[in-house]
């Protein structure tokens, strides 16, 4: 094992209990959404989901919020004034939500938006504090509120009151909790004032949202357009086996992203050989697993395409591969550069939907631009490294 290798191993093992409590917190929501299809009729359980997907849309504004955050630290000082002012709002939001018009509206769209937008903000500011047990707390209340609040009288009279209200109020405990960590925190960071209305520094956190709301929805988007619907029905049931890589992989992106932009050397790069190797092995891994999982676990009737599982997992491996170094460009001021990749990821769907390919040959495509983009990326940094250690001598 090479010194950079290691050194990711050192990385990945030291931010496996944050990846693993909140794989649980994933697993609690997940629950929920089971609870949901089970308690609600049909049309209750369609008409709710349809409602919050359309308000995940936006929750890129959230995700703005959060890496502005990590990128833009508030001083002690303005941290509390601005705790105080979330808590008010938030108990505002909730005070007015009794009140506001029944069902699935605009308006309590609007403060699902709002709450959870803010509480996204203090999270980037516990994420950049490295107060990573306060952030796997927060998420895993976030999850245990969401299941609790279905059960209790006071989020409303009927079953769709009460999973409604869930929705809306799940983030309120972890803020509470979240307000006290970042309260009693002891790291100071500068004013900072004017970099705050920098338009090229806003552009790190912007790229990097963009990059997290498309790379893991890019291809089932397409493939819906593309593919006919009894070949996408196959690969919606493939895609079920890479959601998990890049579950994993954005989680634990989370908890790197502060050493990325506090400068520790995260190994990446260095340790390119071995993370493709992971990517061929690990997607051939799962797609001998496949059957397995398919009998005893999933009880489908038959199982997708082994070759649409392990092209799907390769291409999906080397995405996750491209949103960690995107991460880290933009952590590291080559924004330029992660811009450059999302618009090869641009350019790919629209060839992509030029050519109209059959699956496999769409796979093939998408692991041909992938590759290409972490080949970009990583030669970029490696370049950038060894200029840097000329210089140093």
């Amino acid at each position: 094992m090479t010194a950079a290798e290691g050194k990711l191993w050192k990385t990945l093992r030291s931010g496996s209990p944050f990846v693993a409590f909140n794989v649980l917190a994933g697993l609690l929501h997940y629950l929920f959404q089971v609870l949901a299809s089970q308690r609600l009729t049909s049309a209750e359980f369609s008409d709710l989901n349809s409602w919050f997907a359309h308000i995940a849309l936006f929750f890129v504004v959230g995700g703005v919020l959060q890496y502005a955050a990590n990128f833009f630290p508030s001083p002690r000082h303005r941290l509390r004034t601005a705790i105080l002012g979330i808590n008010a709002l938030s108990f505002a939001l909730t005070v007015l939500w009794p009140y506001s018009p029944e069902g699935q509206t605009v308006l309590r769209a609007l403060m699902i938006l709002t709450g959870c937008s803010l509480f996204g903000w203090l999270m980037g500011q516990l994420q950049i504090r490295m107060l990573f047990n306060a952030l796997t707390i927060s998420n895993l209340l976030v999850a245990l509120t969401k299941l609790t609040l279905i059960y209790t009288p006071i989020s409303g009279p009927t079953e769709l009151d009460r999973f409604t209200f869930a929705l809306f109020a799940c983030y309120l405990p972890a803020l509470w909790y979240a307000s006290v960590a970042a309260w009693k925190s002891h790291d100071q960071f500068a004013e900072g004032r004017k970099k705050m209305w920098s338009l090229e520094l806003w552009s790190a956190p912007v790229v990097l949202s963009a990059a997290a709301a498309i790379i893991p929805q890019m291809d089932l988007v397409l493939m819906s357009w593309l593919q006919p619907p009894v070949v996408f029905q196959e690969f919606a049931r493939a895609s079920l086996f890479y959601k998990g890589i890049y579950f994993f992989i954005f989680i634990f992106a989370q908890w790197l992203l502060p050493f990325q932009i506090r400068k520790h050397e995260s190994g990446l790069v260095k340790a390119s050989l071995a993370l493709a190797a992971a990517a061929v092995f690990g997607s051939a891994a799962l797609t001998g697993a496949a059957p397995w999982i398919v009998r005893w676990l999933l009880h489908w009737d038959q199982t997708p395409s082994l070759w649409l599982i392990f092209a799907s997992c390769l291409n999906m491996s080397l995405l996750t591969w491209a949103f960690l170094l995107i991460q880290e460009s933009c952590a590291q001021g080559r924004t330029r550069l992660a811009a450059v990749a999302l618009a090869i990821l641009a350019a790919e769907g629209g060839i992509q939907i030029a050519l109209g390919l059959d699956a496999l040959y769409y796979l093939g495509l998408a692991i041909g631009a992938q590759a290409a983009i972490v080949f970009i990326l990583s030669g970029n940094a490696a370049l950038k490294t060894r200029i840097a250690v000329n210089i140093s001598r």
